[in-house]
């Protein structure tokens, strides 16, 4: 099998004639979950007096397994299910207990891209779930 592990992946793009931004949800080095926005354009602009606009927000690596877990719960409805979405994305396992280790944070990044469409959406569901969340920006 190709490995098909990932640290990195985009939960959305949008562009625009006047705006573009997008948001990526990511793995940093000592194993954070960070979602990195960016937008640029008109809007950023306009609220911000500046054209780009730069953000994160961040969940401490310890609680990255509940989110897996939360996120698992509220997806598949059947063992079944999880089993063939695993498969599906090349992620080894059968079931939550039974993921590679290795590819925990992959099957994390996939679930993610599939539950939100904005930073906003994770944001209340992280606040939802009592998971602590950091937040920097600039400028």
């Amino acid at each position: 099998m190709e490995d098909s592990r990932i640290k990195r992946i985009t939960l959305y793009r949008r562009e625009t004639e006047k705006d573009l931004s997008w948001l990526d949800a990511v793995i940093n080095d000592v194993g954070d979950l960070l979602l990195e926005g960016y937008d640029l354009g008109e809007t950023p602009q306009d609220f911000w007096d500046h054209e780009d606009y730069e953000y994160w927000w961040i969940v401490k690596k310890k609680y990255k397994k509940k989110i897996l877990r939360l996120l698992v719960k509220e997806q598949f409805d059947t063992k079944s299910d999880l089993k063939n979405w695993l498969n599906e994305k090349d992620i080894p396992g059968e079931s939550l207990r039974t993921i590679d280790e290795d590819y925990r944070d992959t099957a994390l990044l996939w679930l993610l891209k599939e539950r939100f469409s904005s930073d906003g959406d994770f944001t209340r569901w992280l606040v939802k779930h009592h998971i602590p969340k950091m937040f920097w920006s600039w400028p």
